[in-house]
């Protein structure tokens, strides 16, 4: 593949001075830094990195904190399926209750899912990621470069919002019990009113307790209890998410570079038309096994991800359109981070679809008509193959693509005006 990339390298002026500020390179491990941060916040010690590198004392400690986060998680679901269970009944405010720690339970099945898949993968994530390594591109070509600058670029932009929006919901739901803690101490010690620290007081989750929270002695171990939960819940989807969007995008960018060799393939005649095709093939069939070892990781994580997005967009909504303003932005948060983890997979489920899919086209505007026979009827058999593009599949049921985030879409807002009008209904 370096030769291949070294006989279509055009050759410079010497006496030529660009007058463009030079970017720094993009390294392999630069897309994998702020996705690595939240693998080590969920004690994940780097899951995909096939050498140790830190000391085996951090990878201990990584272990025990991996092991505590489950542990500390656990009852608290349980007290949430415990809650939702009792929740079935005719009183409002309860339902209210309900709606409001749905999601937050669904999220916390997602954690274990995601998590424990790419652990019990950890060698598949592995090879691939080692395999992806040792195909990065390491050219000295503008036109290389600038290819693995914007995508790589772009990845990240991607992720960082989503990481942003995610962060913002863990941040929040612990500060709103803060508030209204703030708010009775102001209104008894500044204003003198008769009001109590933990008057109306609440947790930044609804969970149920087989015990009383509300002495100031339980309550807080409770509360950290829920926001160290929260905050490890929100680091498990957020950093599967992105290490997800940044494999598809690797693999994107690859597709690019290979439709780059495929036109200028009668180029530059350092090395053999047919050298040049069966490095092209190889290549070709090395990119779409990856999106199939992609797929076989990460396909039933995806599957339940958007099984349940329409059911947690329409709740979100729903509890938007009835919650008075400071909860209502808690819910925008919540809405706006369950769309955005659709709506990043779906793009680059997409992306992967329409960059395979061009292979076929760069190979017809390539200038195949001027070579050999064998050449010839090469890129015909490459063309052929290109036809069907690489796809990354929801335990076969659907594709990862535009089409699937509309119909996900489309489902929650019919979803929710349904509920929406019965809540009404029930209501008058």
């Amino acid at each position: 593949m370096a030769e291949l990339e070294e006989s279509l390298e055009p050759v410079n002026e010497p006496n030529k001075i660009s007058k463009e500020k030079t970017k720094p390179d993009v390294k392999f491990n630069d897309g994998f830094d702020a996705v690595n941060r939240f693998f080590n916040c969920c004690g994940m010690w780097d899951i995909y990195k096939p050498k140790f590198t830190r000391s085996r004392g951090y990878y201990r400690l990584q272990r025990i904190y991996y092991i505590c986060s489950v542990a500390n998680l656990f009852p608290l679901m349980v007290g949430e399926f415990t809650y939702l269970v009792m929740s079935f009944r005719t009183d409002e405010d309860r339902f209210l209750e309900t709606v409001d720690m749905l999601p937050c339970f669904i999220l916390s099945v997602f954690a274990y899912l995601k998590t424990g898949i790419l652990i019990t993968k950890r060698d598949k994530v592995r090879s691939l990621v080692v395999d992806l390594e040792k195909i990065w591109p390491d050219s000295d070509e503008k036109e290389v470069k600038k290819i693995v600058r914007d995508n790589m670029s772009v990845a990240k932009k991607f992720c960082v919002i989503y990481m942003t929006m995610t962060n913002a919901i863990s941040t929040t739901y612990p500060c709103l019990p803060l508030a209204g803690i703030a708010y009775n101490c102001i209104m008894r010690y500044i204003f003198h009113r008769d009001y109590k620290w933990n008057d109306r007081a609440s947790m930044p989750y609804i969970i149920w307790y087989p015990f009383d929270w509300t002495p100031l002695k339980v309550y807080i171990p409770t509360y950290i209890s829920q926001i160290f939960a929260g905050f490890w819940v929100s680091s498990c989807v957020c950093s599967t998410d992105c290490f997800f969007c940044i494999l598809v995008s690797q693999v994107c960018m690859h597709y690019q570079l290979l439709q780059r060799n495929i036109e200028n393939i009668t180029k530059n005649t350092s090395i053999s038309e047919q050298e040049k095709l069966k490095n092209i093939v190889e290549y070709h069939n090395q990119l779409y096994s990856f999106s199939e070892r992609i797929e076989e990781i990460f396909s039933a994580t995806l599957y339940v991800n958007f099984a349940s997005s329409s059911l947690m967009i329409c709740i979100e909504l729903f509890s938007i359109s009835i919650a008075p303003m400071p909860l209502a932005l808690k819910y925008a948060l919540f809405l706006g981070s369950s769309v955005g983890q659709i709506f990043l997979m779906c793009i680059y489920g997409d992306k992967l679809i329409e960059e395979s899919g061009k292979v076929s086209e760069s190979a017809y505007n390539s200038d195949w008509t001027t070579g050999s026979r064998s050449l010839r009827h090469g890129v015909l058999m490459l063309m052929t193959r290109a036809r069907k593009p690489a796809t990354v599949s929801l335990l076969g049921f659907t594709t990862a693509s535009f089409t699937t985030f509309s119909s996900i879409m489309s489902a929650s807002w019919s979803y929710f005006t349904m509920l929406h009008h019965m809540y009404e209904g029930a209501v008058e």
